[in-house]
């Protein structure tokens, strides 16, 4: 579970994800950074207790005010920091525009165990 683009999927649903980076030091430990305070106050209230893959999620807001990226810090790249912010990523953004954030803010619910999936050729 921990590879940023995994908790990019995750997170993604509640809000535009700017950057995450997994803590190696703190096990299982990420911070995620959203575009918005508000977005991350709605993962963290429709995450914080949620249960993914039998360990319960601990959602809270972080002392940092942005996640920075290793070259911001003078350290040689990793694969546990990564930028969702290019416009390569505008694509997987679901509330780039506001009639989109209208229509996605209605959807917002709780992780459940069961997932719906359209597109399936019959």
């Amino acid at each position: 579970m921990c590879q940023p683009d995994l908790l990019y999927n995750i997170f993604s649903f509640y809000g535009d994800v700017e950057r995450i980076k997994l803590i190696r030091r703190a096990n299982s430990c990420a911070l995620i950074e959203f575009t918005t305070a508000t977005f991350a106050c709605i993962a963290r209230d429709h995450l914080d207790g949620a249960v993914l893959r039998g360990e319960k999620l601990v959602a809270t807001f972080s002392r940092y005010d942005r996640v920075r990226l290793p070259h911001e810090a003078g350290f040689p790249a990793d694969g546990n920091t990564k930028d969702f912010s290019g416009r390569e990523y505008d694509k997987y953004k679901r509330y780039r525009t506001e009639d989109l954030k209208k229509n996605n803010m209605r959807k917002i619910i709780e992780p459940t165990s069961t997932i719906h999936i359209s597109g399936i050729q019959v």
